[in-house]
């Protein structure tokens, strides 16, 4: 079996207008979709990251450059990842399909290369 890297892409917009317990509801779905993958033992990692957006990181004449991201104008930020494993892209697609993202966002699905020791 192979590893995946799944991002979940979202414009933040999309669910500010939920009420608390909307979304409260949606986080629980979101618990429960993971859960079920765990518990079938085909995600080893997943974590939610913080809506703050982080920091770009960037050399520039030969320094680093740090500025916080994401970008005001930019509507795409990633909010989690997760790491499964399966047979093939489309096996992992089957089991990204029950999750609730694709309501809001969209997802993006890279297979993990095998770098021999």
């Amino acid at each position: 079996m192979a590893e995946y890297l799944v991002l979940l892409h979202e414009d933040p917009a999309a669910t500010r207008q939920l009420s608390p317990t909307e979304m409260q509801a949606l986080i629980q779905r979101y618990s429960d979709w993971v859960d079920g993958l765990r518990v079938e033992g085909v995600v080893s990692v997943g974590k939610k990251l913080k809506d703050e957006g982080g920091r770009h990181l960037r050399a520039e004449k030969g320094k680093m450059v740090v500025s916080e991201g994401p970008y005001a104008e930019g509507k795409d930020i990633i909010s989690g990842l997760f790491v499964v494993t399966a047979d093939s892209y489309e096996q992992a697609q089957a089991r990204l399909a029950s999750g609730p993202h694709l309501e809001f966002g969209w997802i993006e699905l890279r297979e993990i290369d095998v770098i021999p020791d």
